[in-house]
C-alpha cells in the first residue's frame, strides 16, 4: 500500500494509474496489469514500470475533500486479484477518514498562518503607535518651547505696566492687568504640565492611592 498526498505531481503518462484515477475521478482497479499492457502495447509510464517490477494487480483510490482530489491510496499486489466489493468498501471508509485528517491538518495550518499574520499586524500597529507617540512627544516639546517666550513676554510686560502705572490707573484697569498676569502664569503652568505628561508617557506606570475628593477640591479652588 502506498499513500500520496502530493496531488500536484500528476505528470504521468496515459498508462499511469494516478493519471487515470485523476481523469475518471474514481477508484481504478486493475485486476491484471499484463492483460492491460498486452491489449495496449503502446502504453508506457507507471503501469509498465509496475509490471516490470513484478506487480500483477493494482488499486488506486483518490481522496476527496469536497470536490478536490487531495491524495491517493495505492495498493499493489504481486499476484492477480479480482475486484472485491467488501475490500473496496473498507478502503473507501479508510480513505474517507484519511481525507478528514488531511482536512483537519489543512485547517490547523491555515489557523497557524492566520495567527502569524495577526501577530505581524499587531507588531506593525505597535510600531506605528510607538512612532506616533514619539512624534507627538516631539510636537509637544516644540509647541511648549515656542509658547514659553511669548507667555513670558506677556507676563513680564504686564507686571512692568502695573509697576510703572501704580496710582495712575483706575481700579478696573489694574484688575484687567492682574488677570492678564495671572492668566499668563497659568498658561506657563499648563505648559509645564504638558511637558510632564509627555515625560510620564515614556515612563513605566506606577500605582498609588489618590484622594479624589481632595483633588476635586483643589481643582475647584484653582478655578475660583
Amino acid at each position: 500500500m502506498l499513500f500520496r498526498s502530493d496531488t500536484q505531481d500528476r505528470s504521468l503518462s496515459p498508462g499511469g494509474f494516478l493519471s487515470r484515477a485523476t481523469r475518471e475521478r474514481r477508484a481504478v482497479w486493475v485486476e491484471e496489469v499484463k492483460l492491460v499492457l498486452d491489449s495496449s502495447p503502446k502504453l508506457n509510464g507507471q503501469m509498465r514500470r509496475a509490471h516490470a517490477a513484478g506487480i500483477c494487480s493494482a488499486l488506486v483510490l483518490p481522496l476527496f475533500i469536497d470536490s478536490e482530489i487531495v491524495g491517493f491510496l495505492e495498493f499493489y499486489a504481486t499476484r492477480s486479484r479480482r475486484r472485491d466489493a467488501a475490500f473496496l468498501d473498507a478502503i473507501n471508509s479508510v480513505a474517507s477518514q484519511l481525507a478528514r485528517l488531511i482536512e483537519r491538518s489543512r485547517a490547523a495550518e491555515e489557523l497557524e498562518r492566520m495567527n502569524l499574520d495577526l501577530e505581524m499586524r499587531v507588531a506593525q500597529r505597535t510600531a506605528e503607535l510607538e512612532a506616533a507617540n514619539a512624534e507627538l512627544n516631539s510636537f509637544s516639546y516644540a509647541i511648549a518651547h515656542d509658547m514659553r517666550a511669548p507667555i513670558r513676554a506677556i507676563n513680564g510686560f504686564s507686571e512692568m505696566v502695573l509697576q510703572a502705572s501704580e496710582g495712575r490707573l483706575d481700579e478696573k484697569s489694574v484688575g484687567h492687568l492682574r488677570r492678564v498676569v495671572a492668566g499668563s502664569r497659568h498658561m506657563g503652568q499648563l505648559i509645564d504640565d504638558l511637558l510632564n505628561l509627555a515625560r510620564l508617557s515614556r515612563q513605566e506606570m506606577t500605582r498609588c492611592d489618590t484622594d479624589l475628593s481632595l483633588l476635586v477640591r483643589r481643582v475647584g479652588a484653582d478655578r475660583k
